[in-house]
């Protein structure tokens, strides 16, 4: 579960209180003299607004524990879901979409090596690429037609558009 910041905060607060809970409750069912004597005496007087307190302070554990159980899972999707013709539902994978995007890469002799990484954003799905070239090889020249070629073969393979590509050059390596 990828949670955010503040779930973990109040899972960690949440789960502290309720050491400290049980741990008085384990007390005071052993009937230690002096947490008997702040439970009675100390915690519960018979004042109402000591009654009150103790009330919002359970009711609030209540809500923090429900939120903490109904929290949807964050994690990001690892498909892509596509709307085919009759209502039908179409999900591709990111490691099936990586593998046709490495099925493509091998029509280029310049390109070393490739590796790729598929998210989906706010945009719509984008691709991040990582080529490391042959040392002989015009680099700007391969890029623009690799990401115009790859962005059509996936379009062309899967039906889906990708919102956008970034691209990251490997150093080249030479045999010095």
């Amino acid at each position: 579960m990828k949670s955010r910041l503040i779930d973990r905060i109040l899972l960690r607060f949440f789960l502290m209180c309720a050491v400290v809970f049980g741990l008085a409750a384990m007390l005071y069912a052993l009937r230690i003299p002096w947490v008997v004597n702040f439970v009675r005496y100390g915690l519960l007087q018979e004042s109402y607004t000591n009654y009150m307190w103790l009330a919002g302070a359970l009711l609030f554990a209540v809500l923090l524990a429900l939120y903490l159980l109904a929290a949807p899972d964050r994690k990001p999707p690892d498909a892509v879901a596509l709307q085919m013709e009759g209502g039908n539902k179409l999900r591709i994978t990111f490691s099936a979409l990586e593998q046709i995007a490495r099925q493509y890469a091998l029509q280029y002799t310049e390109i070393e090596h490739a590796g790729f990484r598929f998210t989906n954003d706010k945009a719509g799905l984008k691709l991040l690429i990582r080529l490391g070239f042959r040392p002989e090889t015009v680099i700007p020249d391969v890029t623009a037609r690799f990401t115009e070629g790859i962005t059509a073969h996936i379009a062309g393979h899967c039906g889906i558009r990708i919102a956008g590509v970034e691209l990251f050059v490997e150093p080249q390596k030479t045999g010095v």
